[in-house]
């Protein structure tokens, strides 16, 4: 319940409002469409299916992002299974593990599906960090 509150308050906050503490938005389509999450700094999701998609009934952000938004000076990961993409018994590094930012090479704005397809709606777990 407790996420389920987070998620709801982080997804009516406005970018313009959120802007100082915000890190990165994803979202469920293609080109910055669909259902979105904003993601402030410092966030780290260990199981995107504890968070509903705001508008899509029984619906979680486990394994739909397919594009992100990232502020200049953060750093959004991407963890392809839950925990951070580390085996629970072991700590082992399981799947896939992208880090998304906006530098001089790709803009703040990504389709995942362009530029890395063995990510598109497969992320499971999430951090996000910015630069003071």
């Amino acid at each position: 319940m407790k996420n389920l509150l987070t998620l709801a308050f982080i997804s009516i906050i406005s970018i313009s409002t959120a802007s100082a503490h915000l890190c990165a938005v994803v979202y469920q389509g293609i080109n910055q469409t669909g259902a979105r999450m904003y993601v402030p700094s410092f966030t780290k999701i260990r199981d995107l299916s504890d968070y509903s998609m705001n508008g899509y009934y029984g619906q979680t952000w486990n394994n739909k992002i397919s594009s992100v938004t990232v502020k200049d000076g953060c750093k959004l990961v991407l963890f392809q299974y839950e925990n951070w993409g580390r085996h629970y018994d072991t700590g082992e590094r399981i799947g896939t593990k992208r880090v998304y930012k906006a530098n001089r090479y790709y803009r703040s704005s990504l389709n995942i599906d362009a530029i890395d397809w063995a990510m598109n709606n497969k992320a499971s777990s999430l951090k996000c960090v910015c630069a003071k």
